[in-house]
């Protein structure tokens, strides 16, 4: 099925009607059995929590959810529980983080060994694969894990303090509505159209999504009117302007007199109409941005970030996209600086813990949609470049990226039930000090980049219609669904004055004489011998991870035990027969395991090899080539199908 969507008779965009559902990985709880710093060290246990946000809109519940965790890195010595039971997840709801946790063991893996320093990179690359059931079939959904390796992260003794934005002091001067705060207009679009349709196409190329790309065949834009002026900004003029302001209470030309969480002002995404029956529209066809004009520097522990917001975008509400799916899409993220400074990172978004991305973007539209070339890939780039049917890759804001679109309201009276896609509302206290609607608070977990120096900033971007007249370049609706994004009270509870001091980690994992348990008996800052009858002396830190009384920390670190020395497979295949064993033992190979089936039914493998599963499959043309049956022992064969 397809919709046209139209304005004044005028045919906008056309989309087709497809069904979603996505898993994603919001963040991890990691705890480890060596110096309790919950980063994967030389020859540590660690015990991974995962944290996940379903997003289906069929409106049921996702059954019998399965996790899997794997690898191929060679920093990963083996996983000692590679499968976790979820259970049912809801479709549509807050976050779930499992009971259950995976559990790895880290390698003789060391930094100072390989030449490297704390600024390296060393990293071990996970999967985690979800399978769930629903009435409509099953889903299998795949998340990356990276692992950063062999450090240590130092506060250099600071009390950590919050850093907060309220906006209360900017908004006076017009000509740079942010001044005063912690925060300024990137305008990363500027200038993109150039002059005409032709220089706008040539200076966006890498900016489009890449189902909007018109130079590739599998897009929607390929070989279509809309490739004509596949660029952000309807005009220069426009892509030049800035759309991130404040609006409050003592800003002019605020049109219902302002709104602020706590305060008298607020950051707003988005124009001031101030018609009688239409306060606020956004633009069409910008990729807008504002970051902290300074660095942050992130607390050693847990940081947390958090805001309060109001957002509303074109989405499904406006037109006949289908649930859950976005035209204007608005996220938050992350960039990393080293300790001079210096940009080590890419832009990145960050996944929050509370009232996140509610929406993906339509991707079956013919009119462009773009995302920034600032953030490490472009239209170029895909999930699988070796598919020649390949339509979508990793982008910020383009599909299947999460992205916010509807949180809170953006009118009417406070609500604790007028919340949007919220899944966490507010309470009744949380009543906004100024102006209209509901405010929501999102919160964003950071310890993932504790330690570090970052920059934040938040985005937005708009597809492109036509014709460039309609509207005069803003979306003009009448109901709240273009109103904007309005942000507040941004907080990050743990940062620091001075960056934290990355090291390599000295610590050397061992076994106490007794029990065989963990152990390291070093003082953190000097990384001297310690136990509990041989305190660190002042300025040395605790004494991390010593033995019981009586026991020496000697022994070699814990090993793999007998977890790893057997491949379990599991085997389902429909019909069963003699063929088609339940399950299949055998000891752990450093080659494939290879089983035959005789079945064209679907069969799935669970198998600890070299620390990662892995299963292939054949499918006898000719049973062993010699008519009696039976599946040929090698699975090589000319006429084989796999």
């Amino acid at each position: 099925m397809a919709w046209i969507v139209f304005a004044q008779g005028v045919p906008l965009f056309e989309i087709s009607a497809i069904g979603d559902c996505r898993v994603s990985l919001l963040g991890t709880q990691i705890t480890d059995n060596g110096d309790g710093d919950g980063i994967a060290d030389t020859n540590e246990t660690l015990q991974i929590g995962i944290s996940l946000q379903p997003a289906c809109w069929f409106g049921g519940s996702l059954n019998a959810c399965v996790a899997w965790i794997s690898t191929e890195s060679p920093a990963i010595e083996c996983m000692r529980r590679s499968e976790i039971p979820l259970g049912n997840l809801p479709g549509y709801g807050p976050p779930v983080t499992p009971a259950d946790t995976f559990e790895i063991k880290v390698g003789n893996i060391d930094r100072h060994s390989l030449g490297l320093g704390p600024d390296d990179p060393l990293e071990a690359l996970l999967m985690v694969d979800i399978r769930c059931d629903d009435p409509y079939g099953t889903h299998w959904f795949q998340e990356p894990l990276v692992l950063s390796l062999d450090l240590n992260v130092l506060d250099q003794g600071q009390t950590p303090v919050a850093w907060s934005e309220d906006f209360e002091s900017g908004g006076n001067n017009p000509a740079d509505p942010l001044q005063g705060t912690a925060f300024y207009a990137q305008n990363i679009d500027a200038g993109l159209p150039g002059n005409n349709n032709a220089e706008g196409v040539a200076n966006a190329d890498g900016w489009r999504c890449q189902y909007s790309d018109p130079d590739w065949q599998n897009s929607n834009s390929y070989n279509t009117e809309y490739r004509d002026d596949c660029y952000p900004g309807m005009n220069l003029a426009q892509a030049n302007a800035i759309f991130w302001q404040l609006d409050g209470s003592l800003i002019p030309g605020t049109p219902d007199g302002g709104r602020a969480h706590l305060g008298e002002k607020s950051m707003y995404y988005g124009i001031f109409i101030g018609q009688a029956d239409n306060h606020f529209g956004t633009p069409r066809t910008t990729v807008e941005s504002v970051a902290t004009l300074d660095m942050i520097n992130l607390g050693a522990d847990d940081p947390q970030l958090s805001f309060w917001h109001q957002i509303s975008l074109i989405d499904y509400r406006a037109f006949s996209a289908h649930p859950g799916r976005s035209l204007d899409r608005g996220v938050v993220q992350i960039q990393l600086h080293d300790a001079a400074g210096n940009q080590i990172s890419d832009w990145m978004n960050l996944l929050p813990i509370e009232n996140g991305y509610d929406q993906q973007a339509e991707s079956n539209y013919t009119n462009c949609m773009f995302d920034p070339m600032d953030d490490g890939n472009d239209e170029d780039d895909f999930f699988d470049p070796a598919d020649p049917a390949r339509e979508y890759g990793p982008s910020s804001t383009c599909y299947p990226s999460l992205s916010w679109a509807f949180m809170g309201s953006a009118t009417g009276a406070f609500s604790t039930a007028d919340v949007g896609n919220a899944t966490t509302p507010p309470a009744a206290s949380d009543a906004p000090s100024l102006g209209v609607g509901t405010w929501i608070e999102s919160k964003i977990d950071l310890s993932e980049f504790r330690g570090r120096r970052a920059k934040l900033r938040f985005l937005v971007s708009a597809l492109r219609t036509r014709p460039p007249t309609m509207f005069p370049n803003i979306w003009e609706l009448i109901n709240e669904e273009d109103d904007g994004w309005w942000i507040d009270d941004i907080v990050i509870d743990e940062t620091l004055t001075d960056p934290a001091g990355f090291h390599n980690d000295l610590f050397l994992l061992g076994s106490c004489s007794g029990t065989g348990g963990p152990c390291i008996g070093q003082c953190r800052s000097s990384s001297a011998p310690c136990s509990d009858t041989n305190p660190c002396d002042e300025g040395e830190g605790d004494c991390v991870n010593p033995c019981p009384a009586g026991e020496a920390c000697s022994g070699p670190a814990p090993d793999c035990g007998s977890n790893c020395t057997e491949a379990e497979v599991n085997i389902f295949v429909e019909p069963g027969g003699p063929l088609n064993p339940a399950s299949v033992s055998r000891a752990e190979t450093s080659e494939q395991l290879t089983l035959n089936f005789t079945s064209y039914e679907p069969s799935w493998v669970d198998v600890c090899v070299d620390g990662h599963r892995e299963f292939r499959y054949c499918i006898s043309g000719d049973p062993d080539g010699d008519s009696s049956g039976l599946p040929d022992a090698d699975c090589d064969d000319p006429w084989d199908s796999r």
